[in-house]
């Protein structure tokens, strides 16, 4: 199933508005395929660098 990068950027900024200071990103199955867990890693850097 794809993974929208605007609906990532915008869960992610919904956390950070939290207060959320820090992120682990663990999806399942992403042993066989890392692209979505890479995706969500640079959505957070690009948004939210000092996180």
């Amino acid at each position: 199933m794809p993974l929208d990068r605007d609906e990532v950027r915008e869960a992610v900024g919904e956390l950070v508005d939290r207060g959320v200071r820090g992120f682990v990103v663990s999806l399942m199955w992403s042993f066989k395929n890392p692209d979505h867990e890479r995706m969500v890693r640079e959505v957070i850097e690009e948004e939210y660098p000092d996180t």
